[in-house]
């Protein structure tokens, strides 16, 4: 058997390194990408930042006939006038009553993701609906902090005390809606 003279194989403590120096490179790229693609609030000096007044997270009584008439057509220009908050308020009541099509028809959907495989996934997928009404069980006694921040006319980011962010968009004719991927 031959000898390599002059090369020695590397410590295997290098080669250690050098994995974890990767996953490092790795789990910094995905985070810059999530950041990137997905948005998150921006801190520049053209963002505005307001507290809401009535930070209760469910649907008021005011809101029901909304959410019933929307329930029953999906029609947008019912959510028309509505804020962000309002929205949020909604989409809560539709997780409590596993209610798919208005969930589904809350989001804006991007061109490259077809609206009837998102609304199969959507109803398909339980863990993530027990996982929505874990998070409105917790709404129902949240007593905290809601701060809306402008980004700019059409993208708002409502801020959770201590629980987050939803990021909502306003569709081309106007209406406020949760963005892709609203909830980080």
């Amino acid at each position: 058997m031959k000898s390599c003279v002059g090369i020695s194989p590397r410590p295997a403590a290098k080669k250690k390194e050098d994995s974890v120096v990767k996953r490092v490179i790795g789990i910094l790229i995905m985070a810059f990408l999530l950041v990137t693609l997905c948005g998150c609030p921006k801190s520049d000096s053209q963002s505005e930042k307001k507290e809401i007044i009535d930070s209760n997270l469910m649907l008021s009584e005011e809101l029901e006939p909304v959410y019933d008439e929307y329930s029953e057509t999906l029609d947008d220009e019912v959510l028309r006038g509505l804020d962000p908050i309002d929205i949020l308020r909604i989409r809560n009541k539709a997780v409590e009553e596993e209610n798919i099509a208005v969930l589904t028809s809350l989001v804006i959907v991007p061109e490259e993701v077809k609206r009837e495989d998102f609304e199969n996934e959507v109803g398909v997928d339980k863990i993530s609906m027990e996982n929505d009404k874990k998070l409105v069980e917790k709404y129902k006694d949240f007593n905290g902090k809601v701060i809306e921040t402008t980004v700019s006319k059409n993208e708002k980011y409502l801020e959770i005390e201590d629980d987050g962010f939803w990021r909502f968009e306003k569709t081309e004719s106007g209406i406020w809606k949760l963005g892709w991927l609203a909830r980080q």
